[in-house]
């Protein structure tokens, strides 16, 4: 299960991977939120595929979160 805006799993919970939140942005449907595996950040160069998440304090209650920083995500597993 990917958890938004979490660095670290529910109790009992398994962490496969943290990273950050992303969208695809080729597709004219709809736009997928995903999350990118934090060792794969590179793909973030590809500007045709993915484009990651930042928060926007004026959306977002900051703190906790900071103008611009990547949104974190984590997927897990039980």
């Amino acid at each position: 299960m990917m958890i938004p805006a979490r660095k670290e799993c529910y109790a009992d919970w398994v962490r496969e991977y943290d990273g950050y939140l992303a969208v695809q942005i080729n597709r004219q449907d709809h736009k997928d939120v995903i999350c990118v595996d934090k060792t794969a950040q590179s793909i973030f160069r590809d500007v045709d595929y993915v484009r990651a998440l930042s928060a926007d304090c004026g959306t977002l209650s900051c703190p906790p979160y900071t103008d611009d920083q990547r949104l974190p995500c984590v997927v897990c597993s039980m």
